[in-house]
């Protein structure tokens, strides 16, 4: 790809440093937001999976809201889950909401099942790679200590 210069630009120190600072602080919340993220998973499959009675993760995301509540209260009502006072079972069910819903095909294996492996393999061969970049302050702009 030939890039095409139509005026010459003049990058001030202050700009890589402000560019620099805005990733890092970007790497830092991401870092927060990826913790967040697990403790997040972690707390819910300690709730669900024994709430729900099943073992593995990819259970709940099958199960529609209603399906969900019926299960929830089923268990309760055979005795499979005791609740701490002062829960209730309209209590828990209430404070269970469904954040998104998607369906997402197997994009890799359908495209195998309709074109072959062989062809499927070169397409992905073929498809473009795109390059995503972060500034760093350079050496030379990093204050003397």
């Amino acid at each position: 790809m030939k890039l095409r210069i139509v005026n010459a630009a003049t990058i001030t120190s202050s700009m890589v440093r402000d560019a620099a600072r805005a990733c890092k602080d970007h790497s830092k919340a991401r870092a927060i937001a990826d913790d967040a993220e697990r403790t997040k998973k972690q707390k819910l499959l300690e709730l669900m999976l024994p709430l729900l009675g099943i073992t593995k993760e990819d259970e709940i995301a099958q199960l529609s809201p209603q399906q969900l509540r019926d299960c929830v209260r089923r268990r309760i009502r055979e005795g499979s889950v005791k609740l701490e006072k002062p829960l209730t079972a309209d209590a828990l069910v209430d404070a269970i909401e469904k954040t998104s819903e998607r369906a997402v095909p197997a994009y890799k294996a359908l495209l195998i099942a309709q074109l072959g492996e062989a062809r499927a393999l070169e397409l992905t061969a073929q498809t473009p790679t795109s390059y995503y970049y972060k500034v760093v302050e350079p050496a030379c702009l990093q204050a003397k200590t």
